[in-house]
């Protein structure tokens, strides 16, 4: 489990688009009945409400776009949810198919054959309707042969601020603005596939009213050789 320490800035909190420490806790040392009792009984939680509720809440008080940021969002989204359905698809490939090379690898170029099949498949649901496929990656590569592979689907992706990863220090305002945007839209999206183990992809769903998420499998979480 990892975390950062470093001291949280109280007094510029209201300029901050969000809010990021990455300490993450197993479902199981939380998400106990008792605990649920509890956030009901304090009135945090309806009482018809479980813990999917409290992700969503807790998410939007920790994400915090400011005014700037939310026009660009609600502009984004007018745009491209005018009229037609949305498949959100998040491939989140990491190590060196990322723009910004990680030693993590997720995805490779063997993986990403499989992802096509799995957008047919996620798209299923929405095929009676007009509908258009938002994706978000950590890779151009990845873009171009999804693309490609995705013949007779309408392929878009964000083109505002720089595609990047906001964690390790390699955060900037551009890339955190960006990340906000593909999750917002993401989190409006009617159906939605992401990539397994990604918090990234785990956020949007928290955020979304869809009811399941399809899941891209990541199968090795290996180390690229040095």
């Amino acid at each position: 489990m990892k975390s950062h320490t470093r001291p949280l800035d109280v007094l510029n909190l209201p300029h901050t688009n969000t809010i990021h420490r990455d300490n993450r806790l197993g479902s199981f040392f939380f998400h106990t009945r008792r605990n649920l009792w509890m956030l009901r009984n304090l009135g945090i939680l309806e009482k018809t409400e479980g813990w999917r509720s409290y992700q969503r809440k807790l998410f939007r008080l920790l994400l915090n776009p400011f005014p700037d940021m939310v026009k660009t969002i609600v502009v984004a989204k007018h745009s491209l949810f005018h009229e037609q359905s949305v498949l959100g698809v998040q491939v989140r490939c990491a190590g060196l198919l990322s723009d910004n090379a990680e030693y993590a690898v997720k995805l490779d170029k063997e993986d990403l054959k499989m992802v096509p099949k799995m957008v047919r498949l996620a798209s299923y649901p929405l095929r009676n309707k007009k509908m258009v496929v938002l994706l978000s990656t950590d890779s151009k590569v990845a873009e171009e042969k999804l693309k490609a592979s995705l013949q007779g689907f309408h392929v878009v992706t964000v083109k505002s601020f720089k595609r990047g990863h906001t964690t390790k220090h390699k955060a900037s305002d551009d890339t955190i603005r960006r990340a906000l945007l593909d999750l917002y839209l993401l989190a409006q999206s009617q159906a939605l596939l992401v990539t397994q183990t990604s918090g990234f992809g785990e956020v949007a769903f928290y955020l979304s009213d869809v009811q399941r998420m399809n899941v891209i499998p990541v199968e090795k979480r290996h180390l690229m050789n040095e």
